[in-house]
């Protein structure tokens, strides 16, 4: 391993023997992108790029015996991030985020019923974003970040689902 600008850079080339679960691989990469790593496929090579120290032996070596299932996430998550929203709302499969400096992981879901599947599995409904919601925030146009992370962040304390988003028209509610 040879450091480049104070990171250390791997690529994976070899094939694993076993494979571990894909919740391991999605684990390890989680943990690694939380620490500050980038990793990225290119063709049949994991190429990860993280702080100086971070690519111990250890993390290596668990990284290579689930290259395939993290090669497999990293083309789903290329694949996700290429649709538009009303795509994802129609052909997209549950996503599982690692967001940096986040303990707990967020979910962005196709729609309603793979979020009552999940809340059904115990995961808060705060965590989960579906393609409506997303888009009920998109359509607000120049949101500035503050006012998304904001947002971001009542949805995941109140753990709820976003209804409705806009200003108050003065008008009753019905």
């Amino acid at each position: 391993m040879t450091p480049v600008n104070s990171q250390d850079e791997v690529d994976l080339l070899a094939s694993p023997a076993s494979l571990p679960s894909r919740r391991t691989a999605f684990d390890l990469l989680c943990e690694l992108r939380l620490k500050g790593a980038r990793i990225s496929a290119i063709g049949n090579r994991v190429r990860v790029s993280a702080p100086k120290g971070l690519l111990t032996k250890g993390f290596q070596e668990t990284l290579q015996s689930c290259k395939e299932e993290v090669l497999g996430i990293l083309s789903q998550e290329t694949k996700v991030l290429g649709m538009s929203l009303r795509q994802f709302a129609r052909d997209g499969e549950p996503v599982e985020l690692c967001v940096p400096r986040a303990s707990q992981t967020i979910w962005f879901v196709p729609g309603e019923r793979e979020a009552r599947h999940l809340v059904a599995r115990g995961i808060g409904r705060g965590r989960i974003w579906t393609a409506e919601e997303l888009q009920r925030v998109w359509d607000m146009g120049d949101l500035p970040q503050e006012h998304a992370q904001t947002l971001a962040r009542i949805k995941a304390q109140l753990g709820c689902e976003l209804t409705a988003i806009g200003p108050d028209d003065g008008g009753e509610a019905s």
